[in-house]
């Protein structure tokens, strides 16, 4: 039966054949297959998930705190976090963000929010946030991820969630996470890490699983390289806030005093005295960032971005047409099974 089924199937198709033969679209076909073939063939891959430089064993991950919480400790791609089973989100969400990586975006927001199976006791849910009048706030912003696909889509778990009050999450906070980037560029390098803070008890909850709202939320921002070694706290309250990023620094120790959690503690002792003690307003930015690699708003990043393309635009129209030809061939390779 199958041989028959299989000679009847080789007859169709050689009648099919020739029927095109025939057609005046025939000649397109061959150079349409031709062209294909050459692509799947001579057109490299793009590589995937290529290691960000940050990632490096030799570097000393500064960002890591210490803390006596009953925490989990969870490590992704480019975060990690301390999850608190009690209030349903992390303690902490640390990761490193260098010049390279924020000028290379090469994936864009997607917004798949989505439970962390690695979570052992289970992370929060969607329904937990849902109809509850607070946002899903990103503790590691997926906008500080975009050197890598994974990254960012990893940034999406609701471990890295936090129920922020929309004004605040769209506001100030954004407002905050876009100077972090400013800074990481301008610094070429910065260990970062963020989280809630509660001051009051009993915690205000949302959904089945009480999710805690935070009463506020920090950030610790750590520069280490070479000689130029400095950190910073902010401290912001989960409501709308209309006051200077610089209105809302403090010193490590403060941020250290305020949340119990040990910041940048591996760092030489007479470095982590002076440089958690004290810190100067003034070397830090809290401009919003603008990357030089792609078109903003702003008439001054436009003029440069405009300058720069002017002299490398067959660099960046080379890099398009590779990327048209990959995503050819990567359609090939799924119509031909081959993935």
């Amino acid at each position: 039966m199958n041989k028959k089924i299989k000679k009847e199937a080789n007859k169709q198709a050689k009648k099919a054949y020739r029927k095109i033969r025939k057609t005046k679209y025939f000649p397109i076909i061959v150079a349409v297959l031709v062209l294909a073939f050459i692509i799947y063939v001579i057109i490299p891959e793009k590589p995937k998930n290529k290691t960000p430089k940050f990632q490096d064993e030799s570097i000393i991950h500064y960002e890591i705190p210490k803390t006596d919480f009953d925490e989990e400790v969870i490590s992704h791609k480019a975060y990690t976090l301390g999850y608190n089973e009690e209030t349903e989100q992390p303690n902490w969400v640390a990761y490193t963000l260098s010049k390279d990586n924020l000028l290379t975006p090469v994936t864009e927001r997607e917004g798949d929010f989505r439970e962390d199976d690695s979570v052992s006791t289970k992370s929060a849910t969607l329904k937990d946030y849902r109809s509850s009048g607070y946002d899903r706030g990103h503790l590691a912003p997926a906008a500080d991820f975009k050197w890598d696909k994974e990254a960012m889509d990893e940034s999406f778990y609701l471990s890295n969630m936090s129920p922020q009050v929309g004004d605040f999450n769209r506001g100030v906070w954004a407002d905050l996470e876009s100077a972090v980037r400013s800074n990481a560029y301008e610094n070429e390098f910065l260990y970062v890490t963020t989280g809630p803070i509660f001051t009051k008890r009993p915690y205000t909850t949302i959904g089945t699983n009480k999710v805690a709202v935070p009463d506020a939320y920090y950030k610790a921002l750590l520069v280490y390289n070479g000689n130029n070694k400095k950190a910073i706290g902010f401290v912001l309250p989960n409501e709308k806030g209309d006051k200077p990023l610089v209105s809302y620094a403090v010193s490590i120790d403060e941020l250290e005093d305020l949340t119990d959690i040990d910041f940048f503690y591996q760092l030489d002792d007479d470095d982590e005295d002076r440089i958690e003690k004290s810190f100067n307003p003034k070397s830090w930015s809290y401009s919003k960032f603008h990357s030089p690699t792609v078109q903003e708003s702003a008439d001054g990043d436009y003029e440069r971005v405009t300058k720069a393309n002017s002299s490398s635009s067959g660099s960046f129209k080379f890099k398009a047409t590779m990327a048209t030809l990959r995503g050819i061939k990567h359609t090939l390779r799924s119509i031909l099974h081959l993935n």
